[in-house]
């Protein structure tokens, strides 16, 4: 059987760094103590051997709230990725939030609002007779222009009542016919 070197494995990571003003060379830290298979390692809710779990915690703590802020943005050309392809990725991954198109033929913006992924509303602007559904319908002929996904809370009542299945089912039945 082959088994760990009598001098141990070298040191991995990075070099230690000396404190400025400091010719000394920093001292090394301690080996960790050597485990056998089968034990478990130490655990990462002790307190650590330099007393600094409580710095770490608060460090932490820090970070947390900037992570929480972040909200997920997508944009791009329609040219790349159509609606059909983004109301499908939106349902996957059950994102909360608003998609905003435009469409670059005829000037026109739109608005499908998500909700864990399901379309719940839509409106086309200068369209103020199209239901949620019809503006989904006339916006998935959009094939040239820009869309935008901002993540948020949506909260509105759904007016759609429909799966993305159905919606981009009739969609394409309705392109189809239209292009007869």
């Amino acid at each position: 059987p082959q088994g760990y070197p009598p001098q141990g494995y070298p040191p991995q990571g990075y070099p230690p760094q000396t404190q400025p003003g400091s010719s000394a060379p920093p001292a090394r830290p301690a080996a960790p103590p050597a485990q056998t298979p089968g034990t478990p390692g130490p655990s990462h809710s002790s307190p650590s051997a330099d007393g600094n779990e409580a710095a770490a915690k608060q460090d932490r703590a820090k970070e947390a709230p900037a992570r929480r802020r972040r909200t997920t943005a997508l944009h791009g050309r329609l040219e790349q990725l159509g609606l059909s392809s983004l109301l499908v990725m939106m349902e996957m991954e059950r994102k909360d939030g608003v998609l905003a198109l435009a469409d670059a033929e005829t000037g026109q913006t739109g608005r499908v609002f998500l909700r864990k992924g399901q379309v719940i509303h839509a409106t086309v602007d200068q369209e103020d007779d199209l239901g949620g559904r019809e503006s989904v319908y006339h916006m998935i002929g959009w094939t040239k222009g820009t869309f935008s996904f901002a993540a948020m809370e949506v909260d509105m009542e759904d007016t759609v009542q429909s799966s993305t299945t159905h919606l981009l089912m009739e969609g394409a039945r309705l392109l189809d016919e239209r292009n007869r």
